[in-house]
């Protein structure tokens, strides 16, 4: 029994040390990858929070200067997954408090982020301070 307990804590170790890299990773701001389907379509940014928290606003324009709609939002990273949870959102449209979107992080480093989404698509993110 022992061995069994020190077998599952050397297994679950990497993905807690990943998981805290991610969370160190994620911080800032997030925009639409230049690889990414929607690249020039969409026009959006996500920031996350050190203590959880996150904020998106989706623009009209490439300009990004006023949102259409703004979600405010909590955010964790549990087994190389991205929970994003709506807290409230405003804007032409609303989303469901309590929505929840589920990502799987495919990479999360040097400014980059891959994610396969829970519509099953790779999205392409990138880290910057305004849309590109």
């Amino acid at each position: 029994m022992k061995y069994l307990i020190f077998l599952l804590a050397l297994t679950s170790a990497p993905s807690y040390s990943q998981d805290e890299s991610f969370r160190n990773e994620i911080v800032g701001t997030w925009v639409v990858g230049r690889s990414d389907e929607y690249f020039n379509k969409e026009w959006f940014t996500t920031q996350y929070f050190a203590d959880g928290t996150a904020l998106y606003k989706q623009f009209e324009t490439r300009e990004c200067i006023s949102p259409v709609l703004i979600i405010k939002g909590a955010w964790s990273i549990k087994g190389g997954k991205l929970i994003n949870t709506v807290l409230s959102s405003s804007g032409d449209y609303d989303v469901p408090v309590g929505m929840v979107f589920v990502d799987n992080i495919v990479e999360l480093n040097s400014g980059k982020m891959v994610l396969f989404t829970d519509t099953n698509r790779t999205a392409y993110r990138e880290k910057h301070e305004t849309c590109i």
